[in-house]
């Protein structure tokens, strides 16, 4: 059986992470370690930590905040082969880390695996899919080549005049749009594969994450870090759809929906100019996908957010995104401002 050590990067919620630790000290498969990585204020209690999760091998370390930061440390602290990245505010299945594991072992995985991801939508249900559910909403997304992800109903998009559009989608395979957005329409059972997912709950072979350790240049959220790590593994991301794990998307040390869009948004340009697979045309295809979301938010009376969207564009024309200047100038822990107004 192989070994697989997991790594937490926490801050400022106790809480969360006792919830994650309970989750892990059921699991039926045994960890050779857990390492945490704490940035938080008031740091926790490492022997209360221990004598409350006596199954657990934890190792405990302390850092500065910055996601990316945390993670490679407790990466590079690991001594096993196969790395369990896990958020801490999510909560695994009993059989969760087994059944990826035993899939690893009988497939030769050599890249990342996931169980299902669910997040509880504004009805306060578990989803794993928000795919455009009118026309008029996958044409717009089509247009400005916006994120699609869930997938496409054909009772709702089977008119002939729709095939060029759905077959579009069919022909991405789970990978990008031409805006380089996140774009996943096939969720088959019991596996699919896609080139970008989160990879809060997934567990990835060491030698990969040490090759292409998470970018430090990122804000200490860590935004936009699974699409860094994602367009540089060798394989897809794969997916298994029996295998649930709950991502709880703990308030606590959250930022608002505004700047966390606005560096999301910057940090895929910053991959984009990175990344061999794109090019200037990627970039002007983003520009126009910024300027559709734009008239989404004003219809939707989000101005803040689409203020965000300007603001972005004008960063990305100018040549004066954040994240490139901190590459340049060898700046770890980059924290783009944004003040919107309200």
């Amino acid at each position: 059986m192989i070994k697989i050590s997991a790594v937490i990067a926490t801050r400022n919620r106790k809480d969360s992470l006792y919830r994650t630790l309970r989750a892990i000290l059921n699991q039926t498969y045994k960890l050779e370690e857990v390492i945490i990585v704490d940035s938080s204020d008031e740091k926790l209690e490492e022997a209360e930590l221990r004598n409350t999760f006596l199954g657990l091998n934890i190792k405990y370390f302390t850092s500065v905040p910055s996601v990316c930061l945390q993670r490679n440390v407790g990466i590079q602290q690991s001594t096993s082969e196969y790395i369990f990245i896990c958020d801490d505010d999510i909560e695994s299945e009993p059989g969760y880390v087994l059944a990826l594991s035993h899939f690893i072992e009988n497939n030769g995985l050599n890249n990342a695996v996931s169980g299902l991801i669910l997040e509880k939508n504004k009805n306060e249900v578990w989803i794993s899919q928000h795919p455009p559910n009118t026309i008029s909403g996958l044409l717009f997304k089509f247009v400005f080549q916006l994120s699609v992800w869930g997938e496409l109903d054909q009772k709702i998009f089977s008119s002939l005049w729709l095939k060029p559009v759905v077959s579009f989608y069919e022909k991405r395979g789970n990978g990008f749009s031409f805006a380089g957005w996140p774009v996943i329409t096939n969720f088959n059972s019991p596996v699919f594969k896609t080139k970008i997912y989160g990879l809060g709950a997934s567990i990835i072979k060491k030698e990969l994450l040490i090759n292409n350790p998470f970018d430090e240049v990122l804000d200490n959220y860590g935004i936009g870090d699974n699409y860094g790590i994602c367009i540089k593994l060798p394989d897809k991301v794969t997916v298994l759809t029996e295998s649930l794990v709950f991502h709880h998307k703990e308030s606590e040390n959250r930022l608002d929906s505004g700047i966390t869009y606005y560096r999301r948004v910057l940090a895929l340009h910053y991959f984009l100019k990175k990344s061999n697979r794109f090019n200037s045309i990627n970039t002007l295809w983003l520009i126009w996908s910024l300027i559709g979301s734009i008239i989404l938010f004003v219809k939707n009376r989000e101005f803040r957010l689409a203020r965000a969207s300007l603001i972005s564009i004008i960063k990305i024309i100018t040549f004066n995104n954040p994240y490139h200047i901190g590459l340049k100038k060898n700046i770890k822990n980059v924290c783009p401002k944004f003040n919107g107004g309200h």
